[in-house]
């Protein structure tokens, strides 16, 4: 039999149902008689407690399993089934019913416990919205489930809550979108965010839509703002409105969707990806200044080798061995917040500082590259993926010397060295010579031998440096603009906005489409800040547990 289980629970119940000799109904009595224990007599009666007994049941049986078969669940929906005949006005009973069904592999028993809901309570949308769509999903052909579609988007289905046809309107759209229609994707979709605002799915799909289509960026920002207020909570969203924001030069705007974005990381994992903590620096680089990322990090680099090295001197008084404490000099930053001190001390032209940064990416690229060599005779390791990181570690170190303008001998030395080794190679680090020749001040040549690569930032970067060096100051202004706008959130971005500020060009930067994208950033409410920096202000969760279960 299909439902085999809850025959047989039913079975059992019958028999112990049966009336006794007497003649007095079982279901009158009091389930279990306590007087001898307590005085008192337990006011449970199987007439009126059989559901939420029937419920217990059911449910404390799935919570004995960890990890519950879909036999577990058939079980829990057979009691739970039974539950239910007992009391069909519990709405809250038939949802439980819907959903362990629907776990165990029941559809007709998961849609008869959903239609028990909407009697029960017919305000209940998902309720609402799974029979519907179990309705639709019967229909074999486009045309029979648009034929639906209408009728419950339309005059008849207005008394169904806003919030299920707004899903259903998003289900046409994309059934409208494969059959290749696309004025009725559009209004369906329009429809869809009409009709509930906090509809995730929908916002999502038109602000996508219409930044593929529309290359207008304050309506790309506008779709993006609804998004944002259908999930204020999305820490992903956030983050995509700031580069919205950054490639415009609303670097200001942009800053404060980032620190939203930051928030929401660190609620979920305690801290930031080390990939948003850059663009987090390169951000505030550009809005505090580059002298303000220098005293940030130095000093906080310098209070970790103080304390490192107290900690090292009081073990040697103390003469306890020190082999396992960190060394002050071994304390440095990863290469890319290095990148950050390096080029923040060299767009302030103080040499001291980038000497000493360099030397500290030249010792962790080092120890990398030792680290890398070590895996080399490893079992399961890539070599293709390895030479790539090698690779690509060689030429970083040497991009950040050749943008410096520092230790210009080792540039060709280092690269010779690979190249000899791997001959291959050749063309993946062809790149490196305009950096060279910058290095060497060689600025004619080094323009001419970059034109091949004027896509890449760094080369980018090295042109722009080219230009400043031979005077031609306009030439240099507008590719600082361009990588200031491309490269908002790294540290590309950040020295190119700093160096037009030294021009005294930084209001060049905004696009005209940034001024009209910053009011609309700003209009954003100021409580969608405070969710995320006060949460408990705005939300309480309050548990309260089933006195039936418990009792």
């Amino acid at each position: 039999m299909k439902y085999a289980p809850r025959t047989l629970i039913a079975a059992l119940i019958t028999s112990a149902l049966i009336a006794p000799a007497d003649g007095a109904g079982a279901l009158n009595q009091p389930a279990v008689d306590t007087s001898a224990a307590t005085g008192r007599v337990s006011n449970i009666t199987l007439r009126d407690d059989l559901p939420w007994l029937l419920r217990r049941s059911g449910i404390l049986d799935l919570r004995l399993h960890e990890s519950p078969s879909p036999y577990d669940y058939e079980l829990t929906a057979c009691f739970l089934s039974l539950a239910s005949d007992q009391d069909t006005a519990d709405a809250q009973l038939a949802r439980d019913l819907a959903q362990a069904a629907w776990l165990a592999g029941w559809p007709e028993m998961t849609l008869e416990a959903t239609r028990r809901v909407i009697k029960a309570d017919p305000k209940d949308s998902v309720a609402q919205l799974r029979l519907i769509s179990a309705n639709i999903n019967k229909k074999q052909t486009v045309e029979e489930r648009m034929a639906l579609y209408e009728r419950f988007l339309g005059d008849e289905g207005n008394s169904i809550d806003p919030a299920v046809r707004s899903r259903l309107a998003l289900d046409a759209a994309l059934l409208e979108r494969e059959a290749g229609n696309s004025q009725g994707f559009l209004e369906r979709l329009h429809q869809a965010t009409r009709l509930d605002r906090a509809n995730k799915a929908a916002a999502s799909l038109a602000a996508q839509f219409y930044s593929s289509v529309n290359p207008d960026p304050v309506t790309n920002l506008q779709y993006q703002i609804r998004l944002l207020k259908a999930d204020p909570l999305d820490a992903n969203v956030y983050l995509a409105t700031a580069r919205m924001l950054a490639r415009q030069g609303a670097i200001e705007s942009a800053n404060r969707y980032l620190q939203n974005a930051i928030s929401l990381f660190k609620l979920e994992t305690g801290r930031a990806p080390t990939e948003i903590e850059e663009i987090r620096i390169a951000v505030e680089w550009q809005v505090d200044g580059p002298q303000e990322v220098m005293h940030v990090l130095n000093a906080g680099l310098n209070d970790r080798r103080a304390e490192a090295q107290a900690r090292l001197e009081a073990y040697q008084e103390q003469q306890l061995p020190t082999d396992d404490l960190p060394k002050p000099e071994d304390l440095r930053y990863d290469f890319g917040i290095d990148k950050m001190r390096l080029l923040a001390a060299h767009s302030q032209g103080d040499t001291e500082v980038t000497r000493q940064v360099l030397d500290d990416i030249t010792i962790t690229v080092d120890r990398e590259l030792k680290e890398m060599a070590g895996l080399v005779n490893r079992r399961g390791v890539n070599m293709s993926v390895l030479l790539s990181r090698v690779v690509l570690r060689i030429a970083e170190l040497q991009a950040m010397r050749a943008i410096v303008g520092m230790d210009a001998e080792l540039i060709r030395k280092e690269i010779g060295e690979v190249l000899e080794q791997q001959p291959a190679l050749t063309q993946s680090l062809a790149s490196i010579e305009p950096m060279a020749l910058y290095a060497e001040g060689k600025y004619e040549q080094a323009l001419e031998s970059s034109k091949p690569f004027a896509a890449s930032p760094i080369i980018s970067l090295i042109q722009a440096q080219c230009y400043e060096n031979l005077s031609r100051k306009e030439e240099a202004i507008e590719l600082y603009r361009r990588l200031a706008l491309s490269n908002a959130m790294n540290v590309y971005g950040a020295f190119s906005r700093t160096r037009l500020t030294v021009y005294g060009a930084e209001n060049t930067i905004i696009t005209e489409a940034g001024r009209d994208m910053t009011p609309i950033a700003n209009a954003l409410p100021v409580w969608m800040d405070q969710m995320i920096s006060r949460a408990s202000s705005f939300m309480f969760l309050g548990v309260e547990y089933d006195k039936q279960i418990y009792r």
